[in-house]
């Protein structure tokens, strides 16, 4: 009954049936994310890959089931306006690769249905060239499945007025979509105006549709979710998540799924959210209620069909009953679309080396001193850093085959999006790592001080508070340009204060905290 009580609609008739004639697998809200980073067990789920095996595993199960995108999977536009590089003189078109492939993957799944999101829409052009490149090659494999309830009659990009539906029908299922923005308010209907709660109740209440399970894709805020709620037009509304773009998926969303998995309370209706990140797949339908067969039958199917060993390990009695099956590692079959991610990593190994060939020249009067040059002077402080994981970070990298992703390399070095910083391994080898100087500061101009004078002159800088501060146990938070949280902790014997009589002026201007 439990299980029952979590339904994205608590009213539901569809949900109550002891075996509903649909079954679906929704998710969304990647945000950009091709593949999650493993080098942080709290963060490592999701990515594209392990959707791919999770999908092809559970239509072996079940091939009726209905795949739902929610959208947000694209990453959100560039300030800039322009590719996701960090600077004007450093290029960088790794998130384009990772965009391009995440929406391409998205295709190759075949959903039923694929709601376009803020993301998606705030990118028109982009993907507006994208969709034409996938259907010219063939890659698309037929018309994408767009759907979007409240697009403006005569408005919207053409890669999306042309092609969106109001509605689509599947498998004991009609599915509706609803995106709202300010940002896209003019190519959209909102859910507060007259004009959109008309539209929406016209679409649902369409006799045509009596005795099909009525799901609604929603992305918007949640004045919008709840003037539509109030409608009671559809049996079950699946949400996008609404967590900031500044938050990261974290181990905490798994061990309480109740608190992240219902947007919205409002009397006994509750909505379901996607998984930030694309951490996970809810489940609907006769996917939450269905016993899986035995991996003895799943084995015996289709040679296509076929999980490789290290697959057919997963418990599939796991899945039973809960509303959310979480992409974890386990679940990732290295033989489902090999070839399209063996292309992936050899362009991100092309873009890496274009990348290093235009920051070559910054080498030449480069700010970084690197860590050799500390130990002279920091003995005690170099061997803590020494024996930590941070000397070793670049080695992690390699390890996992991600020496050429920019995005993965940029925690692991030094000055990997500053001019004159990391470059490649055989470049500049020197910047390999998390060194002193990610947190201190450029310091090559302090390494070469070569009196005492010189050195007291440093004193009334945010460098020189920087550089005292490792004098002391103490914790600091430094973001990385993928937004990652890195924890690094520095431990001496020296417990004194290293601020005491700087001015507070330098300190209230110093962006360290303890």
């Amino acid at each position: 009954m439990e299980c029952v009580l979590l339904t994205s609609l608590l009213f539901l008739p569809g949900e109550l049936r002891a075996d509903p004639a649909y079954s679906w697998l929704a998710f969304g809200d990647f945000r950009g994310q091709f593949e999650p980073c493993g080098c942080d067990p709290r963060t490592d789920l999701g990515g594209i890959q392990r959707l791919a095996s999770f999908i092809h595993r559970e239509r072996a199960l079940d091939p009726s089931v209905s795949l739902l995108d929610l959208g947000n999977n694209i990453s959100p536009p560039h300030p800039t306006g322009g590719n996701h590089g960090t600077r004007k003189e450093d290029p960088d078109d790794t998130q384009d690769i990772k965009d391009r492939h995440i929406l391409e993957g998205l295709v190759r799944l075949n959903p039923a249905a694929m709601l376009p999101g803020k993301y998606e829409l705030a990118r028109a052009t982009w993907m507006g060239v994208e969709i034409k490149a996938m259907t010219a090659s063939g890659r698309a494999g037929g018309p994408v499945p767009w759907v979007l309830s409240n697009l403006k009659d005569k408005s919207g990009p053409d890669w999306l007025r042309n092609t969106a539906r109001p509605f689509l029908r599947t498998n004991g299922m009609v599915i509706f979509g609803f995106t709202w923005d300010k940002s896209i308010a003019p190519i959209v209907l909102s859910a507060n105006s007259s004009q959109g709660k008309k539209r929406l109740s016209i679409l649902a209440r369409n006799q045509e549709f009596s005795g099909l399970h009525k799901i609604l894709l929603f992305n918007g805020p949640d004045d919008q979710l709840k003037s539509i709620l109030k409608l009671r037009l559809f049996d079950e509304i699946l949400a996008n998540n609404v967590a900031p773009d500044s938050m990261k998926p974290d181990l905490p969303d798994r061990a309480n799924e109740d608190r992240t998995l219902i947007r919205v309370r409002q009397g006994n209706v509750r909505v379901m959210q996607t998984q930030l990140g694309g951490q996970g797949v809810l489940r609907g339908g006769r996917a939450l209620r269905t016993s899986a067969p035995s991996l003895e039958s799943i084995v015996a199917g289709p040679a296509d069909e076929r999980w490789t060993t290290e697959v057919n390990r997963v418990s599939m009695s796991s899945v039973t009953g809960r509303r959310v099956s979480w992409l974890e590692r386990d679940v990732l079959n290295p033989d489902v679309w090999a070839a399209f991610f063996r292309s992936y990593e050899e362009l991100l190994r092309e873009s890496s080396a274009r990348r290093a060939q235009s920051r070559l020249a910054g080498l030449t009067n480069s700010p970084f001193a690197g860590s050799q040059a500390c130990k002279g002077c920091h003995s005690s402080a170099y061997d803590v850093w020494i024996k930590s994981k941070h000397s070793n970070a670049f080695a992690v990298l390699v390890g996992k085959g991600k020496n050429h992703d920019t995005e993965c390399v940029s925690c692991h070095v030094l000055g990997a999006t500053e001019r004159g910083g990391f470059v490649s391994q055989e470049a500049s080898p020197s910047f390999m790592n998390v060194q002193c100087e990610n947190c201190h500061g450029p310091r090559k101009d302090h390494a070469q001080l070569s009196s005492r004078s010189g050195y007291l002159q440093a004193e009334n800088s945010i460098q020189f508070v920087r550089n005292a501060i490792t004098r002391r146990t103490v914790r600091t938070s430094i973001t990385g340009n993928t937004g990652t949280r890195l924890r690094m902790v520095l431990t001496t014997e020296d417990s004194r204060d290293p601020t005491q009589g700087i001015p507070e002026s330098i300190l209230s201007n110093n962006k360290w905290s303890s």
